[in-house]
């Protein structure tokens, strides 16, 4: 059974530039802000779509993305297993999630140790697609979720 991980980050309060809170910890009225959050960083990440992936690789991307959209007050490292703890698991994935692969199946490469290393990061964009940098594609697309194996 795969296991839904999408990270909640569009929606983001710092408290002494450490600490990170999800959608459930914010007020009624804060909502409607979450949703002008969510199409912030689909609209940044757009702006980097057909830059090439020796330019920036898919965790360098978000990054870049999450810290423009927040004005820098969101600063994830550059690694994708480790943006993953930024953050809550939710399911399903919402506009502006982070979503994370693990295209090894548990093969245990690298740097990506652990029951679940991640060894991709998108941007969920809607309709079970993402907005990511790919290696395959060689640039920043927006790709099917399908299309790439081990969603976690």
């Amino acid at each position: 059974m795969k296991h839904l991980l999408a990270v909640v980050l569009s929606v983001i309060c710092v408290w002494g530039g450490s600490s990170v809170w999800g959608m459930s910890s914010v007020t009624a009225s804060t909502k409607a802000h979450a949703e002008t959050m969510a199409d912030r960083i689909i609209r940044i990440g757009e702006q980097y779509l057909g830059t090439k992936y020796s330019e920036m690789n898919c965790s360098e991307f978000t990054s870049i993305v999450y810290e423009r959209a927040t004005s820098g007050r969101v600063v994830m490292p550059a690694s994708d297993d480790e943006q993953r703890w930024y953050g809550r698991a939710v399911e399903p994935p919402e506009r502006g999630d982070l979503v994370y692969f693990n295209e090894n199946k548990g093969e245990n490469k690298g740097e990506n140790k652990g029951e679940n290393p991640v060894t991709h990061v998108g941007i969920y964009y809607g309709n079970d697609q993402i907005l990511h940098s790919s290696e395959h594609f060689e640039e920043v697309v927006i790709s099917e979720m399908g299309d790439i194996d081990g969603y976690l």
